[in-house]
């Protein structure tokens, strides 16, 4: 799905920025922006070179603003691990929260060690408690599949 992601817009995302006092604030808006998801269907080259564009002028609109930092969620929500390395070397003069917000970003979509963990009882039912019926105020615990 080749778009224009050099005019990219979206409103819930310009209404972010307008409002957003920190960059994590910033971050989380954009991760639960539809336009921003569906970014994913982009080639992660496409939404790289978009964003190194966005970077070299100055933001004119609220849309030119959140422009970058919109790209830059897109790479990791595709999970894009090679631009987003070389998202770290650019040097985003007109959009100071870039880095806070790479940093953020690539923690939650790029795992830093993958392992399987083991844990007892897998095929258990789920426990429940349920209050006994007496004045004491103890828990009787269930396990079955009720």
């Amino acid at each position: 799905m080749m778009t224009n992601l050099d005019e990219f817009k979206s409103s819930s995302a310009r209404q972010a920025i307008a409002v957003a006092s920190t960059p994590l604030f910033l971050a989380e808006q954009l991760l639960k922006d539809i336009r921003v998801q569906e970014l994913i269907k982009e080639e992660p080259s496409h939404i790289y070179s978009a964003l190194v564009k966005s970077l070299a002028t100055p933001p004119v609109t609220l849309d030119d603003k959140v422009r970058p930092y919109a790209l830059l969620v897109g790479l990791a929500i595709a999970r894009a691990k090679k631009q987003l390395e070389k998202t770290r070397e650019l040097n985003p003069e007109n959009a100071p929260w870039f880095h806070i917000i790479l940093a953020a970003v690539s923690n939650l979509y790029t795992p830093l060690q993958k392992f399987t963990v083991q844990t007892p009882f897998q095929n258990a039912a789920i426990i429940r408690s349920e209050p006994q019926r007496s004045n004491v105020n103890t828990q009787r615990f269930i396990l079955g599949n009720r």
